[in-house]
């Protein structure tokens, strides 16, 4: 849950500049309930409060419209400046879930499978090699061979 900041600021980030013309709607209205919404908030407001991080921004939208738009916390810790739903955050290393969050997209939308080689998607991946250690039977230097993915691997899944 205290994780929910990062991904919270991921969607505020992607909705954001769109949100300035999305109509508004009560949380019921588009299938959300107010009060657990009301709880994430809340839980922002806390983390916040305990300074996990000095601010967070929630949008949650459905359907073309805005059920919850929340700021809470500091813009900056350091002057005290209250949170503003239209503040700029810088996000540093936040690739991974950003990529994450849009692959689970996707699979969601039936348009990638978690099983799917990356081949299918991307074909120059589609004759990499990756390495596995071959032990020498004798005792000595250990070789590096060169497989395809899958092949002799040692793990099982």
């Amino acid at each position: 849950m205290r994780r929910l900041s990062s991904a919270v600021l991921f969607f505020v980030l992607s909705f954001l500049a769109v949100a300035q013309n999305l109509p508004r709607a009560t949380p019921a209205e588009v299938g959300f309930s107010a009060a657990r919404l009301d709880h994430i908030a809340q839980v922002l407001r806390e983390d916040a409060g305990k300074d996990l991080v000095p601010g967070s921004i929630l949008l949650v939208a459905r359907h073309g419209k805005i059920a919850y738009f929340e700021a809470v916390g500091t813009l900056n810790p350091a002057t005290k400046a209250p949170m503003t739903k239209d503040a700029i955050f810088r996000i540093f290393s936040m690739s991974k879930p950003i990529t994450t969050v849009s692959a689970m997209m996707l699979v969601e939308e039936g348009k990638l499978a978690l099983s799917d080689p990356v081949a299918k998607y991307i074909p120059q991946f589609g004759k990499v090699k990756v390495g596995v250690d071959k032990p020498d039977p004798a005792g000595g230097k250990a070789t590096l061979d060169l497989v395809a993915p899958g092949v002799l691997s040692p793990f099982k899944i």
